[in-house]
């Protein structure tokens, strides 16, 4: 009997041995959230905003009234939603959850948008990129949200941003 049990002990031993080589080995999963294997994903950091879009929203911040703040590359889902009766309405959300605009200008209190700003540079000559512009521009239109395009540039003046606002505002 005594025989008996010290087997059974050591074979549990080893299965437990087992089993903690191969989760160590990366073999088994040790978790359950899928957050096992996140060491093997080739991710890097990076700015939030490219050099230009910096450059610019330094100077839009000059410029926003009081009470309002902005927002950086918002997804367009987050702006926007697509109606629950639609029969495809996941092909439509799939339009728009991937897309962002570069500025929300906003009520901080809440939360309503007042306009939103593209910065173009020289992708945005492109047929494709026309087209997605175009898209954005309609689907902006149809919720009755402003969307200003600038040309992007490396650097700006706060009244050239001013400047660009205004044509849409009225001074």
């Amino acid at each position: 009997m005594t025989y008996l049990l010290i087997g059974l002990l050591l074979f549990f031993v080893l299965i437990i041995a087992a089993v903690m080589i191969a989760i160590l080995s990366g073999k088994l999963p040790n978790r359950s959230d899928g957050l096992s294997n996140i060491h093997r994903m080739n991710v890097y950091r990076k700015p939030l905003l490219t050099p230009n879009e910096a450059a610019f929203y330094v100077e839009l911040r000059k410029i926003i009234p009081q009470g309002r703040d902005i927002s950086c590359k918002c997804r367009l889902e987050d702006l926007m939603g697509i109606a629950a009766n639609v029969s495809d309405r996941n092909s439509q959300r799939n339009r728009i959850k991937s897309r962002h605009v570069d500025f929300v200008v906003f009520d901080p209190l809440t939360g309503n948008v007042d306009y939103v700003i593209e910065l173009d540079d020289a992708s945005h000559l492109t047929n494709k990129k026309q087209q997605e512009d175009q898209f954005k521009n309609m689907l902006f239109a149809q919720i009755g949200i402003i969307l200003i395009r600038v040309k992007a540039k490396q650097r700006y003046d706060y009244m050239e941003v001013y400047q660009e606002l205004i044509k849409y505002f009225g001074s």
